[in-house]
């Protein structure tokens, strides 16, 4: 499958755009979105040497050698967020949708006799306004990114995750579909714990259950919110959804963060790359904006975003043999 995924992917890689017509205006290809990272890369990745990583192999007297210690952030993930298959702004991203659609559907219709609308519903068809009853559902795919494959920066950690590997797509979950699979998260009955939000009276939703369907108004939110839920699944604790799981680990003695909801970009940080390039916060203060967040993005992208997530690395890069001692000791993640 990785190898399918990536032969997939370096097909779509030349150029730096599609226009077809379709909805989204028009689409990003993997070279656009390469690029995209590669203009704020610094930005983004708060490169830092901490300190240094002994290593000793035995050939046959022993050898030690020196590798440095490195905190920063690395863009392992990307996130699509769309209204209907055909859809998904990401062109490769997009030619995954109709076969995890249609594997969905015969799924469903194995376990279940309700009627199975893998398209969601038009609710993020209507733009940012007052119903604030609407629920809107959005379709949700997390892609590992192809900037890693090009990353070239030396010394950098292990990235967790491979390039254009699927990790979640939400119409293959099916569990997560029929609002099962976060009744195993004792996080679905107190969500007034993990709220979205800069404060509880500036408070876009909630963090659990993690779902693709938020009771928002704001389209733009909603997709940020549908974003962060399938980011926290492939990152943490995700019984009963259909998943393929990081291990959060880039070796010994490092360890890479998992994605949770926070405003001070501890863990991880938003980047948009479509339709605009912009940093965003899930959560973040919009008083300001009066209601009006996101307005121009749903415009300009016919309610169709991409996000990369750039997670929280921290630790050795690997040496030859074995671990003997690191400026810092890392501690393992710990999933929630």
């Amino acid at each position: 499958m990785k190898m399918i995924s990536a032969l997939i992917g370096l097909l779509l890689l030349p150029g730096l755009g599609l226009a077809d017509g379709a909805a989204p205006p028009h689409r990003m290809n993997s070279g656009g979105l390469i690029l995209a990272q590669a203009k704020d890369y610094f930005h983004y990745s708060h490169y830092k040497v901490i300190g240094m990583c002994s290593w000793v192999h035995w050939d046959p007297w022993p050898n030690v050698n020196m590798t440095p210690e490195l905190d920063e952030y690395r863009p392992d993930l990307v996130v699509t967020v769309y209204n209907h298959e055909g859809d998904d702004p990401w062109d490769y991203s997009n030619t995954l949708d109709p076969m995890a659609t249609g594997l969905a559907g015969s799924l469903f219709k194995v376990i279940s006799p309700l009627h199975f609308d893998p398209q969601g519903n038009d609710s993020s068809l209507s733009g940012p306004g007052p119903k604030y009853q609407e629920m809107r559902t959005k379709q949700v795919d997390v892609i590992g990114n192809p900037f890693m494959q090009l990353h070239v920066l030396w010394p950098a950690l292990r990235s967790d995750s491979a390039p254009f590997e699927p990790y979640y797509q939400s119409n293959l979950d099916i569990l997560g579909l029929l609002g099962i699979a976060e009744l195993a998260q004792l996080k679905t009955y107190n969500p007034l714990s993990h709220m979205i939000g800069s404060s509880a009276a500036q408070m876009w939703g909630y963090e659990f259950p993690r779902d693709m369907t938020n009771a928002v108004p704001n389209d733009y939110k909603a997709a940020v919110m549908s974003a962060q839920h399938a980011a926290d699944i492939v990152t943490n604790t995700n019984e009963l959804h259909t998943v393929h799981s990081v291990s959060d680990s880039c070796g010994t003695n490092c360890a890479v963060s998992n994605v949770i909801e926070e405003q001070q970009d501890t863990n991880e940080e938003w980047q948009e790359v479509y339709p605009h390039n912009k940093h965003v916060i899930p959560g973040q203060n919009d008083l300001g904006s009066l209601g009006s967040l996101g307005s121009d993005d749903f415009q300009a992208g016919n309610g169709n975003y991409m996000f990369v997530v750039w997670r929280h690395y921290k630790g050795c890069v690997q040496g030859h043999g074995k671990f003997m001692w690191a400026t810092h000791n890392v501690p393992h993640t710990v999933k929630r």
